[in-house]
């Protein structure tokens, strides 16, 4: 049933938030069947999935989604970090920092959406209200791994780190 109501999500917009509803509703069902299928999903599927794994809870999603910003297609990529920021996956700091510095060295237009959802999924996360992330060590280590690239990194990659620190850095990041 899990495939079927991805399809039809991506068939119809009128159905489409009936059908990601009703996959939210399989939690670990609907993550365990995305992750077996991902390799056969296309490019639009796969977005759609990370649409789905943003609503679902499970650590199968949330590895999922940090793979798949790996993927080579940015699209993907950006719909991956803002499932990613949705969750307020706090084990995804550290791999959203890294792309974030892979992402800035890419001058293609899709390039500018990926480190805008990348940049605002850092933010979320790490601004996430207290007793998500504001009192785990996730978010502080990302922020620290920023701030110590900040200096050697290529013009993009301090611009997109400045913007992330201005938003979430303490006072010593000023």
């Amino acid at each position: 049933v899990v495939l079927p109501l991805l399809r039809a999500a991506g068939a119809d917009e009128a159905l489409a938030e009936v059908a990601f509803g009703a996959l939210e509703s399989f939690g670990d069902t609907a993550e365990a069947r995305l992750d077996a299928h991902w390799d056969a999903l296309d490019g639009e599927l796969r977005a759609q999935a990370c649409v789905v794994l943003a609503r679902t809870s499970g650590a199968r999603g949330t590895a999922r989604l940090i793979a798949a910003l790996d993927e080579s297609d940015p699209v993907l990529r950006a719909a991956a970090a803002s499932a990613l920021a949705r969750r307020g996956a706090t084990t995804a700091m550290a791999p959203l920092v890294r792309r974030l510095q892979l992402a800035t060295e890419d001058s293609e237009p899709e390039a500018e959406e990926e480190r805008a959802a990348l940049i605002d999924a850092l933010v979320r996360i790490a601004t996430a209200p207290t007793g998500s992330c504001a009192s785990e060590a996730g978010p502080n280590l990302a922020i620290d791994l920023l701030a110590a690239s900040f200096e050697t990194a290529a013009e993009p990659v301090r611009l997109a780190i400045a913007r992330v620190l201005g938003e979430v850095g303490g006072r010593h990041h000023a």
